[in-house]
């Protein structure tokens, strides 16, 4: 077990339960979050010489996994709780896009 997760692995109901009460919020900071370092690592990629290109790349890569996770577990939450508002995605959407 690592940092309390359960013995197979973190799941979805154990990262939830990290911050009970605020599951929604932790999620869309997280997602925001994610997309700001996708954003990050692709300028960094962009600007990248030949030496560090492919280094970039794989951060880049790296990134664009989290970001994906991020929005898939937003997601599979705002589904389950319609009634909350941080499950509003439209402002999520804004919000990161800041």
């Amino acid at each position: 077990m690592v940092n309390g997760a359960p013995a197979g692995g973190p799941t979805l109901d154990w990262v939830l339960s990290l911050g009970a009460g605020r599951e929604g919020e932790n999620l869309r900071r997280a997602w925001r979050d994610a997309c700001q370092d996708l954003a990050a690592a692709w300028r960094a990629w962009a600007d990248a010489g030949r030496e560090t290109g492919a280094e970039c790349r794989a951060v880049h890569l790296a990134a664009e996994d989290r970001e994906e996770a991020a929005a898939t577990a937003l997601a599979l939450w705002c589904a389950a709780h319609p009634e909350d508002p941080a499950a509003r995605l439209d402002e999520a959407s804004e919000e990161a896009t800041r």
